[in-house]
């Protein structure tokens, strides 16, 4: 986070109310935890993040490239077998990618999992900690 004194770890979870509320019971109840707060897919900011290893000959290099220009992909490293591109989203719009991505053969793929921020101006994070 900005504040070096403390971590933020984002849990995603589907379920009824009564479950979330038991999961924010059974956190805040850990030793290290400072708070514990509820984000909704409407009231927050929701990415992922993926590095991703495609099989890519001279033949299908630029199909590859194409596919990752609709994305919005960056590419990073190319071999002559591989296209290696970074890619940024929704876990949707991830999803939808891989899907057109797949037949050419994924070599490698590694996914942060959803990390969020509150939409607006206010900060979970304005909490006064001592040194």
């Amino acid at each position: 986070t900005e504040n070096p004194l403390i971590s933020r770890i984002t849990i995603v979870v589907t379920c009824d109310a009564i479950i979330i509320e038991q999961i924010k019971r059974q956190v805040e109840k850990l030793f290290d935890v400072i708070r514990v707060y509820e984000m909704t897919q409407g009231g927050s900011l929701q990415r992922e993040l993926v590095l991703i290893k495609v099989k890519a000959d001279e033949e299908t290099r630029s199909h590859i490239v194409e596919i990752g220009d609709i994305f919005k992909a960056k590419i990073i490293d190319v071999t002559p077998y591989t296209v290696t591109m970074q890619l940024t989203g929704t876990s949707e719009k991830l999803d939808s990618f891989f899907s057109l991505i797949k037949s050419y053969g994924i070599v490698e793929l590694v996914r942060t999992g959803t990390t969020a921020l509150e939409r607006g101006s206010r900060a979970l994070s304005d909490i006064e900690f001592e040194n």
